[in-house]
């Protein structure tokens, strides 16, 4: 909640769709740790972990894509490194499992979302180019970026903003190396520094991310990411996990020995330890949302008249049609900006709830119209008696509906939502519903 990171991707970057997927990496790692920490994982625990594990990147799938790349890349590195565990039949159903229940929660988005980047022109699809090479190593962050935990400068670019994950989950690494090295470490302890280790590094400028772009499609696929330091919010959650352990490990009679018995940590409880873990990362929150809001005494909040927002105003447009300069249309839902007829007489020209109407006579010759609205698959036009024109792309990319000669009538022109788009809400919602029916059926039982 508090990492460094977090605030400045919440308060700096307004990462709306980033910093919205961190919620559910905690259930992604709750779901993991139990996979590979339970020795014989009985059914009902399978059930338990599957739910977790599909809940979480259903979440991630449907708020952020970057993150499903990244936590996905992730996961193959645990599942390799911890391959003698993985190759168990029981966890190979478990993810298996997991993957069909990803599925079918999220499929309600991932049905649309395949459909338009497969077989529309819009931005998101023209992104992954497999033809030029993609160099972002450079965006990596410094090593000494992990330890700036008081800088007075959040905002801005990657060089310039917070990018760390905060003075507590470092400390939590730093203090997981001391035990290593003290030979006190469990396990637990040491796979929890190195996977932290491992993704801190991916997201530093000393990562080989050059290395990779010059593969064009491996390179392509992983450049999409754009920033390489989006990957601290994958450290943060190993750097969590590894400072719940170390609190559970410090906890213990015998490693409260380890040291003299008076020395800190050691001599405090884990309730303790959590206690001052919890009033520090609230204290440098504090402090980084001080020194945001009023950075050299200028106030860094904004506040924007409604009036001024339109439908361009957030985003980058990555579903908008390729090459389209939005600026060229009107925002004004009556002035049909850019409007355009060839070889037809056309009036009566309206636009409300989503759908274009207008009235055109056509002559001995095939006649045109060019609509002030961005073309895009599933878009329909039809006639009065019910009769479908052709649709095409036209200039800027806007919809061009071709009339035939002769006609005399009206033409409404709507967004038609396909069928396959209706039964994946309804796979998701009955997901949905197959899950609380089960969970409340097994309630009344134990009761």
């Amino acid at each position: 909640m508090t990492s460094t990171y977090r605030m400045s991707d919440v308060f700096v970057r307004s990462a709306v769709g980033e910093y919205t997927a961190l919620m559910f990496l905690p259930l992604v790692a709750l779901a993991v740790w139990k996979l590979y920490t339970i020795k014989d994982i009985t059914r009902d625990q399978q059930r338990k972990i599957v739910l977790a594990f599909g809940t979480g990147m259903a979440g991630i799938f449907t708020t952020h894509i970057l993150s499903v790349e990244m936590v996905v890349i992730v996961l193959a590195i645990v599942a390799v490194l911890l391959i003698p565990k993985t190759i168990r039949p029981v966890r190979l159903k478990v993810y298996g499992l997991s993957i069909l229940m990803t599925g079918l929660l999220s499929c309600f988005f991932l049905v649309p979302f395949l459909d338009v980047y497969f077989h529309d022109s819009v931005k998101i699809n023209q992104v992954l180019d497999y033809t030029n090479t993609k160099l972002i190593e450079d965006r990596g962050s410094f090593i000494a970026d992990y330890f700036t935990f008081f800088k007075w400068m959040p905002y801005g670019h990657g060089r310039t903003w917070a990018s760390t994950p905060g003075i507590v989950l470092m400390g939590a690494l730093i203090a997981g190396v001391v035990i290593w090295i003290m030979h006190r470490a469990n396990r637990k302890i040491k796979y929890l520094v190195i996977f932290s280790l491992i993704v801190i590094w991916i997201s530093s400028n000393l990562f080989p991310w050059n290395a990779f772009s010059y593969h064009k499609k491996i390179g392509a696929l992983m450049a999409q990411v754009q920033f390489p330091w989006r990957y601290i919010s994958l450290a943060c959650v190993f750097l969590c996990l590894l400072l719940g352990e170390l609190c559970v490990w410090t906890g213990t009679k015998k490693n409260r020995r380890v040291v003299d018995h008076d020395s800190l940590p050691f001599c405090l409880s884990t309730v303790q330890i959590q206690a001052i873990c919890a009033a520090v990362s609230v204290c440098m929150a504090l402090f980084y949302l001080s020194g945001y809001v009023t950075f050299k005494g200028t106030s860094n909040v904004k506040f924007r008249d409604t009036a001024e927002i339109n439908s361009h105003s957030v985003g980058g447009g990555e579903y908008l049609a390729y090459n389209a300069e939005s600026d060229l249309i009107s925002d004004n839902k009556q002035t049909p900006s850019g409007f355009k007829e060839e070889s037809c007489e056309v009036s009566d020209f309206y636009r409300r709830d989503g759908v274009i109407g207008f009235k055109v006579i056509t002559g001995t010759d095939d006649g045109s119209v060019l609509l002030p609205e961005y073309q895009y698959i599933h878009y329909e036009a039809v006639g009065e008696s019910g009769n479908q024109f052709t649709i095409a792309r036209g200039e800027n990319n806007r919809i061009l509906v071709r009339i035939p000669s002769g006609y005399n009538g009206y033409v409404t022109v709507r967004y038609r939502i396909p069928r396959s788009w209706r039964i994946s809400e309804l796979i998701s919602l009955l997901t949905i519903a197959g899950v609380i029916v089960c969970a409340a059926h097994k309630k009344w039982r134990k009761k």
